[in-house]
Order: structure tokens, then C-alpha cells, then sequence
């Protein structure tokens, strides 16, 4: 419904207020299904990293079809690709649930006040702020300035594609590679590894 609000309006200070409003509950959706998936992984004995390698290429492809896209309509297309991607999860969404997902689930309780005051929280929690932010700002300055180089949509699709194939490949041996490793050791890897690639790209632009 928010997305909506953006047709008939032009006025900049509207649309900043209807993004914030979708903003609020769009990006709850992927943690959501990442928390149905883990879930799905322990009660089941699904390979969360096979699994989670599946949705990386359908990214992949997705990407691939939405630079095919923008650069056949130009970047208002955009707009008309989300409603449509939206259309499709509230469709994926009406359906039959597995049952290790309705199953009732007996756990802890915890006010959001005790949770700020774990320490091993607020650290986890910067961490992947942290690392998920510069990621964030590399996927949409970087296309900017790809833009700006006059590269066109599909060859940024292109090259935003080979992290994703990495991730692939990665996912796809990742309970053999990480699966006895601490989430500690896992994410401090993870940020190391950032460092690595944001060094690389200052030293190779």
C-alpha cells in the first residue's frame, strides 16, 4: 500500500515520508524469512547453506532481468519491478506454511531493556551494523558511480553479479566450512574479510 502512495506524487518531501512508511515494513521481511529458514533448518535437517545458496542465485537472476529491464525502459521502471516483486511475496505469502513453522515454540522471554543490556548484544550488534552498512553503501554509491562512468545497467548487473556468484559457491560448502565455528569467530571473519575487499578497492579503483 505504501509503495502506491508514490504515483500520484511529486512533491519531494512526500515521497521522502511515503519511503520512510514503506521502509518501515519492508526490510523486516528478510530477517523474517531468514528466521523461518533457520528454523526450518534445525527442526527438518535442511542445509541452511544449500538453501540459502538457492536464493542467492535466484538474486542473481533477478538481477540480471532487472538491469535487462532499466537499461530497454530507463530507471522508471524501477518503480513498476517492486510492485511487482511486492505482488509475487504477498502471493508466496498466502501459502500453506510448513508445519515445523506453525509449531508453537517455548522460549525465553526478554524485555528489550535487558536485551540492550547485554554486552555480547550491543557488540554483536555494531558488528554487523557495521559491516552490513559499508556493504549497503558500496551497493548503492557504487552502482551510482558506475552510472556516472557512463557503464551501462546491464554491465552493472554484471558486475554486481560476481560478489553474488561468490556467495553461491561460498553458501554452498558453508556448514562444512563454518559449521562447528562460533558466530563470534564467524562474524569477526566476516569483517575481516570486508576489510580486505574495501582495501582492495582503494588500491585498485
Amino acid at each position: 500500500m505504501a509503495l502506491l502512495l508514490f504515483i500520484p506524487f511529486q512533491n519531494v518531501g512526500l515521497l521522502i515520508l511515503f519511503m520512510v512508511l514503506l521502509n518501515l515494513i519492508y526490510p523486516l521481511l528478510l530477517p523474517l524469512v531468514e528466521s523461518m529458514g533457520a528454523m526450518m533448518a534445525k527442526d527438518e535437517g535442511i542445509s541452511y547453506g544449500a538453501s540459502r545458496a538457492w536464493g542467492s542465485l535466484g538474486y542473481t537472476a533477478a538481477l540480471l532481468v532487472v538491469g535487462w529491464v532499466i537499461s530497454l525502459w530507463n530507471e522508471d521502471a524501477i518503480f513498476y519491478l517492486i510492485l511487482v516483486g511486492l505482488v509475487g511475496i504477498l502471493f508466496m505469502g498466502i501459502q500453506k506454511s510448513p508445519a515445523s513453522i506453525k509449531a508453537p515454540r517455548k522460549q525465553e522471554r526478554l524485555s528489550f531493556r535487558e536485551l540492550l543490556q547485554s554486552k555480547r548484544f550491543i557488540y554483536g550488534l555494531l558488528a554487523v551494523v557495521i559491516i552490513q552498512g559499508s556493504h549497503a553503501a558500496y551497493y548503492n554509491y557504487g552502482v551510482l558511480y558506475l552510472k556516472d562512468l557512463n557503464v551501462s545497467s546491464g554491465s552493472i548487473g554484471l558486475f554486481l553479479n560476481v560478489a553474488v556468484i561468490a556467495e553461491i559457491i561460498f553458501f554452498r560448502y558453508a556448514d562444512k566450512i563454518v559449521g562447528n565455528v562460533s558466530s563470534s569467530w564467524t562474524i569477526g571473519a566476516a569483517g575481516l574479510l570486508a576489510m580486505v575487499r574495501w582495501g582492495l578497492l582503494f588500491f585498485i579503483p
